[in-house]
């Protein structure tokens, strides 16, 4: 499911438990910032990140873009490592 899902009707679609389950795992998973620099997939610009390859970005990432701007700059919120727990 993504962002936006609707049912035929035009109802948003109820996420399964399933779909919760991999939210919760993808939000928990912390971004290793110096990796996916040292791979040439994000760039520091102060506060910011620049993306410099989305295609490479991991999907853990990517669930995590908080605010974004122009030249493909993000920030990312911080993962919390208790939302697996949560849904059991």
């Amino acid at each position: 499911m993504s962002d936006g899902d609707t049912a035929d009707d035009g109802v948003p679609a109820v996420p399964t438990l399933a779909e919760l389950r991999h939210l919760a795992e993808m939000l928990s998973t912390p971004i290793d910032f110096d990796l996916l620099v040292a791979d040439g997939i994000l760039k520091k610009r102060g506060a910011w990140w620049q993306v410099l390859d989305r295609d490479r970005l991991p999907e853990h990432a990517r669930h995590k873009d908080q605010n974004l701007k122009t030249g493909n700059c993000v920030q990312f919120c911080k993962h919390d490592p208790s939302l697996r727990d949560r849904l059991g």
